[in-house]
């Protein structure tokens, strides 16, 4: 059975997007990256009719996909899922950006540790963690059937950057070969900032899935 999926802009100043997946047979729900307005998130998890949230995963640990973690962690009680490699600069308000903006967060958790491969159940569907190191060390993307959350692993027409401490270009463009491009189907791509698309648009528009499979 397929996930209902929607999103919402959760950081207005870096445009990034949140996700909330909801099983529509449990209602059972993950919130996916939470940067920011957590009272919009709050709410659209009452008009999902949500029953329970499962889980708050994150796909890299900067500010703008982190921000509101706390809050929603206070008020669902749902677990904060972050992959192992990722930790350092979830929890430093230098590597996380905070600081940058004079408002250091020290977020909470992680409470689970993501590992390359791990299956995440949610209702009578769920989700893979797939490892894409590149934009930072931990960076994962979340792919479930006919979805694919790739966080600022891979948008429609680029990628995130990497240059901030700990990113890698080459490791990038190895995720994306490796980890992207060999999955089967045609999800939809669900970025953390722009568009969604089908993968199969992605690969005729974005030119770093072109140089990936030439140089990684």
């Amino acid at each position: 059975m397929s996930l209902i999926w929607r999103r919402l802009q959760a950081s207005r100043w870096m445009r990034s997007y949140a996700y909330v997946l909801v099983d529509p047979e449990t209602r059972e729900a993950a919130v996916v990256d939470p940067g920011g307005r957590a009272a919009r998130i709050l709410r659209l998890l009452q008009r999902l009719r949500v029953r329970r949230v499962r889980y708050l995963l994150l796909t890299h640990g900067h500010i703008d996909h982190i921000q509101a973690v706390g809050i929603l962690h206070e008020n669902t009680r749902a677990p904060i899922l972050l992959h192992e490699a990722e930790v350092p600069v979830y929890r430093s308000p230098v590597r996380n950006g905070s600081l940058f903006f004079l408002k250091p967060y020290r977020p909470p958790g992680p409470h689970v540790l993501l590992q390359d491969g791990m299956f995440l159940p949610l209702g009578q569907a769920g989700l893979v963690v797939l490892h894409t190191p590149g934009h930072t060390p931990g960076s994962v993307c979340f792919y479930g059937g006919d979805l694919l959350i790739t966080g600022d692993t891979l948008f429609l027409r680029s990628v995130g950057n990497t240059w901030l401490p700990g990113g890698s270009r080459s490791r990038l463009l190895k995720s994306l070969k490796h980890r992207i491009l060999t999955l089967p189907g045609d999800p939809w791509v669900l970025p953390g900032h722009g568009r969604v698309a089908r993968l199969s648009v992605v690969k005729g528009l974005n030119p770093v899935l072109r140089e990936a499979l030439v140089r990684a």
